[in-house]
């Protein structure tokens, strides 16, 4: 077994950090799903609702 210079990661850490990057970057994907799996909007219902509340905040005036 060799020594490692100063400053230079040993051979488990240069593992876990990759590891520990791919496993935030797939929680993220999994939790970008189950929020469109939720029910996203498309652009023409999220404006013809934005349309309904500016009515009707235009009736209260």
């Amino acid at each position: 077994m060799r020594n490692a210079a100063p400053g230079v990661c040993s051979t488990p850490m240069r593992w876990l950090v990759p590891i520990g990057i791919l496993a935030w970057m797939a929680g993220l994907f999994v939790a970008h799903h189950a929020i469109h799996a939720g029910g996203c909007m498309t652009e023409a219902r999220w404006a013809s609702q934005n349309d309904e509340v500016y009515d009707r905040e235009l009736e209260v005036e």
